[in-house]
């Protein structure tokens, strides 16, 4: 049974990195595909905290990556690299 979310619900949930435990933040925006009408990913911010602007230092979570949705929390897998998370590009 799908469970329909809000934007609202979603970015009041932590985003946890399921490979090494650490917290990403909440979630500040979600990525749609303008041609295909589906979600590309979230835009979780970046160390400088939530801004009206995105920063160039924001974290893009593709779909993909996203393992599950529960009640509190959002589990991702994002490969550590040089002490920071993989910076993945957000779509053009």
């Amino acid at each position: 049974m799908a469970h329909e979310l809000s934007f609202v619900e979603l970015r009041s949930k932590q985003v946890v990195n399921v490979i090494d435990g650490k917290v990403l933040g909440r979630i500040c925006d979600v990525v749609f595909s303008r041609q295909s009408a589906r979600v590309l990913g979230f835009v979780v911010p970046g160390d400088s905290g939530f801004s009206l602007f995105k920063k160039k230092g924001d974290l893009f979570i593709p779909f993909e990556r996203i393992c599950k949705i529960g009640v509190d929390v959002v589990l991702v897998e994002l490969k550590p690299v040089h002490g920071h998370h993989e910076l993945l590009d957000k779509p053009a």
